[in-house]
């Protein structure tokens, strides 16, 4: 056990956290020369990059004003915004004055992001080493040498709710039920899916404890959105409204656009959130015993509520593709490794050319949507398998040979 808890610490520190660090100064790379990538490549710079240009000025100059973020994060960005202003050097607004350099906000957004991206990998592999017992490359090719990890780590914030995800993961195995709720509850302030991570993880805790549970879920939710609530109605809740605008575009999800198209909005809506609901009824009729403390089966039931919300949810950039590949990474056994990799790729390219793409081969574009749709499908279907094999029937049952042996014996008898 010694010898293997060193194997694992010199595991992590010479190979997981160096290829971490590899992979996330790259995509740092890719932000502060967005410029000449932009005119190489046409590529997209990033929505770090969208923030500042649209909303920096917004951000040094304006207590609170309309931005299709939730309120969570429009506080992270004014934190992020005012460590940026204590670097040196600034630039003229577009409206007069001086705000923080692009380049500064890049720091800024790189440090921050990168210790998120960090904190998930060194709590990938601690929950490996104490409830998967992988072999240890799982994390560093799942998760940390990917397509996904290379080119969005630091594209948009999505490894702040990430980060939230899999604490919450932890102290749940740890049996801290409080703690696990309250850090999904602060990853559902910043996006929504953890929210439908919640109601697995409630169900699956001991009655005393939800109680508790759901006021700490609750809290840091409430605690950043009352105020703003109050303050100004209408601008609190204008990323909720912008967010359930449905449109064309080629972050689109294909499943509930075409749904949209043939049904209307509403009954599309409706039709396959109650298929999806009685699947993960199914799921939770057959869960095993001791399914509390089952961490891979815990891991697989995330798997399937992210990516359900994924498939439901009107928009479906490329970088969701990471929300779940810690939880991949960790869940084992799955034969769509190289395809999944390979879409990440797909995305990548997506996002590093986009512009080119738009005018030059829509196609691409298409293709990119329809393969993530269609990855996300097949990995909800594997998943769902797993937790919810089939169940044996009369004819694969013991019963036959039994009756062989009587007949054999009979006619035996009957000489």
């Amino acid at each position: 056990m010694i010898k293997q808890q060193l194997n694992s610490k010199q595991y992590f520190w010479l190979r997981l956290i160096p290829a971490a660090l590899l992979m996330l100064s790259g995509c740092a790379v890719m932000r502060f020369y967005w410029e000449e990538l932009m005119q190489a490549f046409h590529t997209y710079p990033s929505d770090v990059w969208y923030i500042h240009y649209n909303y920096g000025w917004f951000l040094a100059n304006r207590a609170f004003f309309n931005i299709e973020y939730p309120v969570p994060m429009f506080i992270l960005f004014k934190v992020l915004a005012k460590a940026a202003a204590l670097l040196p050097g600034c630039e003229p607004g577009k409206y007069g004055g001086t705000i923080f350099t692009l380049r500064n906000w890049f720091i800024v957004n790189s440090i921050f992001l990168g210790g998120c991206g960090l904190a998930v990998v060194g709590l990938t592999h601690k929950l490996n080493c104490r409830y998967f017992h992988l072999p240890y490359s799982k994390v560093l090719w799942g998760l940390v040498l990917t397509p996904a990890f290379f080119f969005f780590s630091i594209y948009n914030y999505d490894l702040v709710t990430i980060l939230c995800c899999v604490a919450a993961l932890w102290l749940f195995l740890e049996k801290d039920f409080v703690g696990a709720s309250a850090c999904l509850g602060l990853g559902f302030a910043f996006k929504i899916y953890p929210g439908a991570m919640f109601p697995l993880f409630w169900l699956a805790m001991p009655s005393a404890q939800r109680f508790r549970s759901l006021g700490a879920f609750i809290l840091p939710w409430a605690v950043m959105n009352i105020p703003y609530m109050r303050y100004n109605f209408g601008t609190w809740l204008y990323p909720y409204t912008w967010q359930l605008e449905f449109d064309s575009s080629e972050q689109t999800g294909h499943l509930i656009y075409h749904l949209t198209a043939f049904l209307g909005k509403i009954p599309a809506l409706a039709l396959a959130a109650a298929v999806f609901l009685y699947f993960l009824y199914l799921i939770w009729k057959r869960r095993p015993e001791g399914y509390t403390d089952d961490a891979l089966w815990l891991t697989r039931c995330s798997i399937v509520l992210i990516a359900s919300f994924i498939m439901l949810k009107n928009v479906f950039s490329p970088q969701y593709l990471l929300w779940i590949s810690p939880f991949l990474a960790l869940s084992g056994g799955y034969p769509f490794y190289g395809l999944y990799s390979a879409i990440e790729l797909l995305s990548g390219l997506e996002v590093s050319g986009l512009y080119y793409w738009r005018e030059q081969c829509p196609a691409f574009i298409n293709c990119c949507r329809f393969l993530r749709d269609l990855t996300m499908l097949w990995v909800w279907y594997w998943t769902f398998r797993q937790l919810c094999p089939k169940r044996q029937t009369k004819r694969q049952t013991a019963a036959p040979p039994q009756k062989k042996a009587n007949k054999a014996a009979g006619k035996k008898t009957h000489k």
